[in-house]
């Protein structure tokens, strides 16, 4: 009878250090394997956008043209060392990197003129960039501002990257 209570108090033990190390600790909602991603704003455009461009900026890989109205902005472009590159283009555009985010719509804000802006930087799976020309065109109207998520790498069956899936939106942060 001794032992049939110790092995019943050791399974009481085992169910009760089961149920409470089952928990969720992660703080924002999700899990390591499920991580809460921001949804994506009304407008979004979702492309796989390939390497290729080399340091020239020739037409190697494929480019997305921006357009402020009906008038031609920039294109922008990834690069053949994996970076986004400004290709082209009216207004004075450049590009900033704005940190690690969750989604497009977690890019709420449009970096002051100053350092860090640039024709090319790096792409980052899990980073958001903000695009803007403000010249031509954009005197008049205000800035042509681009938003840009990248979701993630995409690799050769080799393994090399070869581009990366990226969310992109024009956008006007003030409304």
């Amino acid at each position: 009878m001794n032992i049939k209570k110790h092995w019943i108090m050791l399974a009481i033990a085992l169910t009760v250090l089961c149920t409470v190390s089952c928990g969720d600790d992660n703080d924002e909602g999700g899990t390591t394997n499920n991580p809460v991603v921001a949804s994506d704003p009304e407008g979004t455009i979702t492309v796989n956008l390939t390497n290729g461009y080399n340091d020239d900026r020739d037409r190697i890989g494929n480019e997305i043209q921006i357009y402020g109205g009906d008038v031609w902005m920039y294109n922008f472009a990834m690069s053949s060392s994996n970076n986004f590159v400004l290709v082209r283009g009216n207004g004075n555009p450049s590009i900033i990197t704005v940190g690690k985010k969750k989604g497009l719509s977690d890019i709420r804000e449009v970096p002051a003129t100053g350092a860090g802006w640039s024709d090319e930087v790096a792409v980052i799976p899990g980073y958001g960039y903000v695009c803007k020309a403000t010249g031509g065109w954009t005197s008049e109207k205000g800035p042509c501002i681009v938003r840009i998520y990248v979701v993630d790498y995409i690799e050769s069956i080799t393994g090399g990257i070869i581009g990366a899936i990226i969310k992109y939106q024009q956008w006007n942060p003030e409304e």
